[in-house]
């Protein structure tokens, strides 16, 4: 079965920032300054030199003029491999599991999901996808996901290793 990565951006690939106020989210420069969370990053690019399909999946927030085009700049610089076919960018009514079933059709175990934010992750898998959740020292505390975790805080192959594990056991 052919794998396809679906990777959140914010929490994820980049570093979480939180806001001090709602419209903080909305000022220029907010999204394309987000640092880079390194091991998941060289993770990343370790699989997609093995050839896993890989996708950048990740919502933004429509009523935003930076959002979009920020998060967009941020791919470039940090994970330039993943071209641009690869960038899903969601409008945030919208699930992630809609908005790429919408694309490919009904999700399968083969479409795995790591993100941060448990509810993406419980929506994914009721739509028929894997879900992993990246532990990245913010999240995790409400113990509301209880399927597959790899944290942040190993090192860039051992993550490798554990998302190819639970994507190759589906």
């Amino acid at each position: 079965m052919k794998i396809k990565l679906f990777i959140d951006l914010d929490g994820t690939l980049a570093e979480w920032r939180a806001a001090a106020n709602y419209e903080d989210l909305f000022t220029e420069n907010y999204f394309s300054s987000l640092g880079t969370h390194e091991a998941v990053k060289e993770a990343v690019e370790i699989l997609w030199k093995h050839g896993v399909e890989i996708y950048v999946l990740s919502a933004y927030l429509t009523e935003s003029k930076f959002a979009l085009r920020e998060k967009n700049q941020w791919v470039t610089q940090h994970v330039p491999f993943i071209d641009a076919g690869h960038r899903l960018f969601v409008p945030q009514e919208i699930s992630k599991p809609e908005y790429v079933a919408a694309l490919v059709g009904n999700l399968t175990h083969g479409y795995v999901l790591l993100d941060d934010y448990s509810r993406n992750l419980h929506e994914w898998k009721a739509a028929g996808g894997t879900g992993i959740k990246l532990l990245n020292g913010v999240n995790g505390t409400k113990g509301t996901w209880l399927g597959a975790a790899v944290s942040r805080f190993c090192c860039a192959g051992e993550l490798a290793d554990s998302i190819l594990a639970v994507a190759m056991n589906t």
